[in-house]
C-alpha cells in the first residue's frame, strides 16, 4: 500500500506539463523525494507492530531495510522526461538492467549466507539502480529554485491522482476482505490465486501501453481530430487484445490450472473462468485513465474512480450473500458497467466523438472467433482425460490467433504511433 506513493503521479504530471520548465521540474524531484522520506518514516517503525503480530522477530529490521527503496527511489522525473521524449528503449533498458542487477546481486550475498537480507534488499538495489540510470541517460538532475506556483500546480494535478489510486487499491481488495471473513482462507486462497492470475497479463499490458498513451494523447491535446484517432485506435486495440484474453482463457482455465498450480488447485479453475470474463472492459477502461491524465483531468478521473470503485465494492458485498462464484460473477458484471461509466463522461470532459469509439470497441468482438474455434474444436477431438501435453496445444493455439490478431490490428497501432517519433 505504501508504494502507492513512492510516486504520486509525479510521472504523469511531468510527461503531460504542456509547458515544463526547470523550476517546475525541480519541485517535482523536491516533492517525490520528500514524499519518500516521510513515507519510510511512516512505515519502518510498523516492523515491530508485524513483528509482535506474526511473531517473527527478523521483521523489526527487515521493514525499515525495505524502507530504504521509498528513500532512493527518485527516478519518476528521469523516467517521465524520457517517456516525454519517447525514449521508451532507454527506460525498458534501465529498468530491466536494474532488475537482473539487483536479482544476480541478491543470489549472490543469499550464496553468501545473507538469508533474508539478500531478499529485503533487492528492491532496494533496483531502485537505487533505475534512480541513477534514469538521471544519468536522461542528463537531468535539480539545479534551479521551485516557486509556490510550481507547487500548487503541482498539487493541483497530483493530489487528485494519488487519492485515486488510494480508492482503486482498497476497492480491489474488498473482495478479498470479504471472503476471507465469510467464507474463510481457503476459499480466499483459491479466489486470490485466480484473481491475480487472471490481473497479470492486464497489468503488464496496461503499465507498458498506459506509459507510452500519456505521452501520445499528450503531444496531441491541443489537436483534437488528431486526439480522437489515436484514442479510437488505442480503444479499438486494447478491445481486441481484450477479447481475445477473455476468448482464450475461459476454455483452457482448468488445464492452466492444474498444470501450474496441480490438483489440489481444482476448484480455482471455474473462478478463473469467470473473472477472465472482465478481462477485456479492464483493458478498455485503462485506456480512459491515460487520456484524462494525459489532457490533466484527474479530477474527473477521481470521479470516476470513486464511483467505479463503489460499483466494486456493493457488487462485492451483495454477492457474497450467495457464494464465491457469486463474488467472481458480480466484479465482472460491475467491470463492463465500468466501462460505460467511464467512456462517457471522458469523451465529453474532452471533447470527442463518443459513437466512434463505441463502434471500435464493438467491431473488435469478433477478433477472437478464429482461435476460440479451433480451441474448441481440438478439445472436442481430444481425449477428456488425457491432459498431458493439451495446454501447450492449447497456448500454442492461442499464441498463433493473438499473431493474426496483432497483424490485423497493426492499422489501428499505426494511427496511434503516428507522429509519435520525437519530444513534445
Amino acid at each position: 500500500f505504501a508504494q502507492i506513493f513512492t510516486d504520486i503521479g509525479i510521472g504523469p504530471a511531468v510527461v503531460t506539463r504542456p509547458n515544463l520548465t526547470e523550476s517546475y521540474l525541480t519541485a517535482a524531484f523536491v516533492v517525490n523525494a520528500a514524499s519518500g522520506v516521510v513515507i519510510a518514516a511512516l512505515v519502518a517503525p510498523c516492523g515491530l507492530l508485524l513483528a509482535a503480530w506474526f511473531g517473527l522477530p527478523s521483521l523489526r529490521w527487515v521493514v525499515p531495510v525495505l524502507c530504504v527503496g521509498f528513500v532512493v527511489s527518485v527516478s519518476p522525473v528521469s523516467l517521465a522526461l524520457l517517456e516525454r521524449e519517447f525514449r521508451f528503449r532507454s527506460v525498458a533498458l534501465i529498468e530491466l538492467g536494474a532488475a537482473l542487477v539487483s536479482q544476480v546481486g541478491a543470489i549472490i550475498l543469499a550464496s553468501a549466507g545473507g538469508g533474508l537480507l539478500s531478499l529485503a534488499l533487492m528492491p532496494v538495489m533496483s531502485a537505487a539502480l533505475i534512480s541513477v540510470g534514469a538521471m544519468c541517460v536522461a542528463g537531468w538532475w535539480p539545479r534551479q529554485a521551485f516557486s509556490r506556483n510550481d507547487l500548487r500546480s503541482l498539487r493541483d494535478y497530483v493530489a487528485p491522482l494519488a487519492i485515486f489510486n488510494v480508492v482503486t487499491y482498497w476497492s480491489r481488495n474488498s473482495d478479498n476482505l470479504v471472503i476471507g471473513k465469510i467464507f474463510g482462507p481457503a476459499m480466499l486462497a483459491y479466489y486470490s490465486r485466480a484473481y491475480a492470475l487472471m490481473l497479470a497479463p492486464i497489468q503488464q499490458v496496461n503499465t507498458a501501453l498506459d506509459r507510452f498513451l500519456q505521452a501520445a494523447f499528450a503531444a496531441d491535446r491541443t489537436h483534437l481530430l488528431g486526439l480522437a484517432r489515436r484514442h479510437r485506435a488505442a480503444e479499438a486495440t486494447a478491445a481486441a487484445f481484450g477479447f481475445t484474453l477473455c476468448a482464450v482463457t475461459v476454455p483452457i482455465s482448468g488445464d492452466l490450472v492444474r498444470t501450474v498450480f496441480g490438483s489440489r488447485w481444482d476448484p480455482m479453475a471455474p473462478l478463473l473462468a469467470i473473472l477472465a470474463a472482465s478481462i477485456a472492459p479492464q483493458v478498455v477502461t485503462g485506456v480512459n485513465g491515460s487520456l484524462l491524465r494525459a489532457t490533466g483531468n484527474t479530477r474527473l478521473l477521481l470521479r470516476l474512480g470513486s464511483i467505479n470503485a463503489t460499483l466494486y465494492v456493493v457488487a462485492a458485498v451483495i454477492a457474497a450473500m450467495w457464494s464465491v462464484d457469486a463474488v467472481a460473477w458480480s466484479l465482472a458484471g460491475a467491470s463492463y458497467l465500468t466501462v460505460l461509466v467511464t467512456l462517457a463522461p471522458t469523451a465529453r470532459k474532452v471533447g470527442l466523438d463518443l459513437r466512434p469509439v463505441l463502434v471500435a470497441i464493438v467491431r473488435q468482438i469478433w477478433a477472437p472467433a478464429g482461435p476460440l474455434l479451433l480451441l474448441v474444436g481440438f478439445r472436442h477431438l481430444h481425449a477428456p482425460d488425457a491432459r498431458s501435453g493439451r495446454l501447450g496445444i492449447e497456448l500454442g493455439i492461442a499464441a498463433l490467433g493473438a499473431s493474426v490478431i496483432a497483424i490485423r490490428t497493426r492499422k489501428h497501432w499505426a494511427e496511434v504511433v503516428h507522429h509519435s517519433a520525437g519530444p513534445h
